[in-house]
């Protein structure tokens, strides 16, 4: 009884911060939002206390099978607070949340989609959710907009949950993993307005469930879920380039470790007997020549651009500028310009995800040998995004494009 009363008192306060009075500015602030809360020690005082029955409920174990719908319940719980609340409170914010909604009033209003037309409009997928979703619920074209970004949140804190829990085996680690990633990843902060990087990291995420579904033929080793993998591709393909491009070095990163797991360094037998069968050549040709189709057919604008990246990347290297927007970046939020315990938690999240993070990815590597088969596909994905990592910063402008994976 006593812990229904704390579930009771989590939603209530749940839909309390959700929907707390603000009143919004149009201002630069160098600490955005404290401004406009109605009345902020309130605030404040709720937040401290959601957080603190959220610890709570996660640390004091549920009867039985219980813990892991907990789990689930917790994460999702978070997500709505933390993403949700900028959907409901502004679900039109900031320059690409603007502009896509936008464009998306603009497909309602015409019934077309048009190349370079509108912002984004090369990868329309968002847009045509966004439209789905506001013919489908009759609601006006920003109350669609907030619904849409609200179920994402669920969607992909319900998906990260059911990731990390595969891979964690833990109810406790991973709803810390999801908490911990939906606060301290800087693209998932854009997930409060309508942003088609955002979608597209709910792809991804689906993908990496996939490869981890049933292992008993290796990663992707079933028709089900190969075909739910080229549904993934060409769903995400017309969102977003650059993630449209990451499924293609997940895989390889895959094959990378695999070929490592045969290598006489790093060659063990499964406990159990099971075979780690490679990856189907097929569906890595697919996710290699997938976005380049696209671009050839419909995002011809954004093919030429990533195609230009190589003379930039040159031209750089003789300026000096070779990672000229990570600089830029980082004395605009780190330093004198910003509060001391702003200082503070930025420099211990940086060190926490890349320091604590990297001593974890080499001991991961270091071990290769005694990680079950779920284990080693989840090496893999990580040596993928390491491999895209490099040329995306190499090759952006300024490095600039590094940011969305490292961050």
């Amino acid at each position: 009884m006593n812990r229904l009363l704390l579930w009771v008192l989590l939603v209530v306060i749940t839909g309390t911060i959700l929907f707390f009075p603000t009143t919004l500015e149009y201002e630069y602030r160098s600490i955005q939002s404290p401004q406009i809360f109605d009345n902020l020690p309130l605030f404040a005082a709720l937040y401290s206390l959601w957080i603190a029955l959220i610890l709570l409920l996660l640390f004091t174990r549920g009867r039985g099978g219980k813990s892991n719908w907990e789990g689930l319940a917790l994460a999702v719980i978070f997500a709505l607070v933390y993403l949700g609340f900028w959907a409901i409170t502004d679900p039109t914010r900031a320059e690409d949340g603007l502009k896509n909604t936008i464009a998306t009033k603009h497909i309602l209003s015409h019934g077309t989609i048009q190349a370079r037309s509108f912002f984004y409009w090369e990868f329309p997928g968002l847009h045509i959710l966004a439209t789905s979703m506001c013919l489908t619920t009759g609601l006006d074209l920003v109350k669609s907009v907030a619904v849409l970004l609200v179920s994402s949140a669920v969607g992909f804190a319900s998906l990260l949950y059911l990731f990390a829990l595969r891979s964690l085996r833990n109810v406790y680690l991973a709803v810390i993993a999801v908490l911990v990633l939906l606060q301290g990843s800087w693209m998932l902060s854009r997930s409060s307005f309508l942003y088609p990087g955002y979608l597209s990291m709910i792809f991804i995420i689906v993908f990496l469930v996939l490869l981890t579904y049933r292992q008993d033929n290796g990663p992707l080793g079933t028709w089900q879920s190969r075909v739910m993998a080229v549904i993934v591709l060409a769903s995400v393909t017309m969102t977003h380039f650059v993630a449209s491009m990451s499924l293609f070095f997940l895989l390889v990163g895959i094959l990378l470790v695999q070929k490592m797991s045969q290598s006489r360094i790093f060659r063990a037998r499964i406990a159990n007997g099971q075979q780690w069968n490679m990856i189907s050549g097929l569906i890595i040709a697919l996710c290699l020549i997938a976005p380049p189709l696209w671009g050839i057919y419909w995002a011809s604008d954004t093919l030429g651009t990533v195609a230009g990246y190589g003379p930039r990347f040159y031209q750089d290297l003789l300026d000096g500028q070779l990672f000229g927007y990570a600089s830029t970046v980082g004395e605009a939020n780190l330093g004198e310009s910003i509060p001391l315990w702003v200082n503070i938690t930025r420099w211990w999240w940086l060190l926490f995800i890349y320091g604590l993070g990297m001593l974890l990815v080499m001991r991961r590597f270091v071990g290769l040998n005694k990680l079950d088969l779920i284990q080693k596909t989840e090496t893999g994905v990580l040596a993928g995004i390491l491999l895209l990592t490099v040329p995306a910063t190499l090759l952006g402008p300024g490095g600039e494009q590094g940011q969305r994976f490292l961050i």
